[in-house]
């Protein structure tokens, strides 16, 4: 009886040992788990490497320029404070600068019977020091119609418009080149509202096949420069001569 009582003790002592090691190995196994979960969650932007801190900032980009617009263009947030370094000294011989925006505009867009919307995206990237700052754009654009469908135009091209800011547009379509311009310029050769007419070329843009921009305005469009903050204004056509434009009679 002595024995058996002996025996089932250390029974019991041993099996208490090894419950408790497997508590401790489970306690320690979860500690871990819970200060691994507690570390990838405190690091910070400055314990990533150079390419996870690339690409944050790009997913970042990325949300913040998701804005749907009302015609089914995800369109970006145009910034507003480009500060690009000229090719060539200013009058003084000092550096020079171009300080400015992207161009971003959303424009309407009919042309042989289809209809729709143009979104364009300028960005600029490089500067000449002529007479000024003139800055020099890479472009992207896209067409939406009326079926909803939403496709990238070819050799999309935004031209700055020197000093006086005459601005244009162009891209390839249908086997041509179709321009947005202005009909109308004021005092000093300068347009006075965003860009208002369309120009038919070939696709070389040698020959002009039909000037929708003359002062009859032939071939209208309508434009809106896209706000800091994604919004596209209503694209309202309010056209009106330039004041001091000399191919008009000034009232």
């Amino acid at each position: 009886m002595t024995i058996m009582r002996v025996s089932f003790t250390c029974f019991l002592i041993l099996s208490l040992a090894a419950c408790s090691s497997d508590d401790d190995a489970a306690d320690k196994q979860d500690a871990t788990q819970d200060l691994n979960q507690d570390a990838s969650q405190d690091t910070s932007e400055d314990d990533l490497l150079p390419q996870d801190q690339s690409q944050s900032d790009a997913l970042q980009d990325d949300a913040a320029s998701d804005i749907v617009g009302p015609f089914g263009f995800p369109i970006r947030l145009p910034k507003q404070d480009h500060k690009i370094e000229c090719e060539g000294e200013s009058f003084d011989g000092s550096t020079s600068y171009f300080e400015g925006p992207d161009s971003d505009f959303v424009c309407t867009f009919s042309y042989d019977g289809q209809q729709g919307h143009v979104y364009i995206q300028a960005t600029p990237v490089t500067c000449t020091m002529m007479w000024g700052p003139i800055p020099e754009y890479s472009v992207k654009a896209w067409l939406s119609n009326l079926q909803e469908e939403v496709v990238p135009l070819e050799n999309p091209g935004y031209d700055f418009g020197g000093n006086h800011r005459n601005d244009s547009f162009w891209f390839s379509f249908d086997g041509k080149k179709l321009t947005y311009d202005h009909s109308s310029f004021g005092f000093g050769w300068r347009a006075c509202q965003p860009m208002d007419c369309m120009r038919i070329s070939t696709s070389d843009g040698a020959t002009v096949l039909q000037d929708g921009c003359t002062m009859e305005r032939t071939i209208p469009v309508t434009c809106v420069a896209v706000d800091p903050d994604g919004t596209v204004p209503e694209l309202l056509d309010n056209f009106e001569p330039c004041a001091g434009d000399p191919n008009f009679r000034q009232e």
